[in-house]
């Protein structure tokens, strides 16, 4: 990478990322690293724990969030409108308050200024893989699940943007259980 961009490789580095990022690991990246893209999956360490076997995720999240923020800052755009550097969070509302999202917007309200926070709001969750063996999590996200999320998040003043879940399309969810001997073409 130092290579290309002394060659005149000019573009921001984004690390994807789940938010269970130790600060040693942050702070190895400091100089590499333009765009912090981490989720926030949850708020609450019960379905941390159950889902992801990550009993202290919303701890080490948080000090990863809080890191990360103060590494890059908010997120800031070129003219163009594309991402330069910064950070941009990822917020996965899953069904019954799983996710505990309300939580998850709280902290962020209360801990930075919502106007620096990027926040991308999601509503796609598909009950797939395991998803049925969790009575909580084996239905998709309602609607009436979903809107007092998005209403947090528009009285909060966060930027980014967040899904219309009545525009959901799920024909881009491929059935991996009934197309085994077919290739994955994407049509």
């Amino acid at each position: 990478m130092r290579r290309a961009a002394g060659e005149g490789l000019n573009l921001p580095v984004v690390y994807n990322c789940g938010g269970y990022e130790l600060p040693e690991t942050i702070d190895l990246l400091k100089d590499v690293v333009d765009i912090w893209l981490p989720d926030m999956k949850y708020g609450d360490n019960t379905p941390a724990r159950r889902y992801s076997a990550a009993p202290d995720y919303v701890e080490v999240n948080r000090t990863a969030i809080r890191h990360m923020f103060r590494q890059a800052g908010p997120l800031q755009l070129d003219a163009r409108g594309l991402a330069e550097r910064g950070l941009c969070i990822r917020h996965l509302v899953l069904p019954n308050g799983e996710s505990a999202s309300l939580t998850v917007l709280g902290f962020l309200k209360q801990t930075f200024d919502p106007q620096d926070i990027t926040l991308s709001l999601m509503a796609q969750y598909r009950p797939l893989y395991r998803a049925g063996g969790h009575p909580p999590i084996q239905g998709p996200l309602t609607p009436e699940e979903y809107a007092p999320i998005k209403a947090a998040f528009l009285e909060a003043g966060f930027g980014g943007f967040f899904q219309e879940i009545e525009k959901l399309d799920t024909a881009f969810v491929i059935d991996f259980t009934t197309r085994k001997e077919e290739p994955l073409t994407g049509l």
